[in-house]
């Protein structure tokens, strides 16, 4: 998922992107998400299963 497919699901969540990039940016650091290129990937399968099921979203 690029930061474009991320953001309508949380910004009304985290106030502006860059709340949403910080945000981003730990997962990746606490190595929940690892990004490749301009894309996230989730590493965390619980993460993975929040995701999917809390925004009902998979590419």
């Amino acid at each position: 998922m690029s930061f474009d497919d991320i953001y309508p699901y949380v910004e009304k969540i985290l106030p502006g992107k860059e709340a949403v990039n910080k945000l981003l940016k730990r997962l990746v650091d606490e190595c929940y998400l690892v990004k490749e290129n301009q894309d996230y990937r989730f590493i965390s399968p619980m993460v993975r299963d929040w995701w999917k099921n809390s925004y009902d979203w998979e590419r």
